[in-house]
């Protein structure tokens, strides 16, 4: 028998694989990055996938452009969250340090945990790695929050 919890993390993993798809409903700009993305193990609070950085990635140098890395962050920090009851939630504080350069059709590993889950605000690490030799690429860290639908957000400004 299947619990909620594991429907919740099953239901992450599709849609985090659902945006590297061409049929779906994702823009471009989560389309391109996560093109191939396979979600290889997932439990609440951690994903594992692995993807292989397409050519259409580049940058003038022949490496994987900065901003799609961001973008493969952001979008693993999202999943991993939403194995905490499925809802997505928004970066309100989003930091990524860069070691190396990513190398057009390297293959990636990229491992997403949760280390802090409260009602409102989550913050995630990803770690991005070489597959080959575990080398650390990048890593992010972002705080989430959670916004109703329908709720207006109000600031100082």
């Amino acid at each position: 028998m299947v619990n909620e919890e594991e429907i919740i993390v099953e239901e992450a993993k599709q849609w985090l694989e659902g945006r590297g798809q061409e049929d779906s409903t994702s823009h471009d700009i989560e389309f391109l990055p996560l093109c191939g993305i396979k979600v290889l193990e997932a439990k609440m609070g951690w994903l594992l996938c692995n993807l292989k950085v397409h050519p259409h990635l580049a940058d003038r140098n022949g490496n994987c452009h900065a901003g799609a890395i961001a973008t493969i962050i952001d979008v693993v920090g999202a999943a991993v969250i939403s194995t905490y009851g499925g809802n997505i939630k928004v970066s309100v504080d989003f930091n990524i340090s860069y070691f190396s350069t990513v190398k057009i059709q390297e293959e990636l590993e990229i491992e997403g945990k949760v280390v802090a889950n409260r009602e409102k605000v989550s913050l995630n690490v990803v770690e991005v790695r070489r597959k080959e030799d575990g080398m650390l690429l990048a890593l992010g860290k972002q705080w989430m929050a959670q916004i109703n639908a329908g709720q207006t957000v109000r600031t100082r400004l």
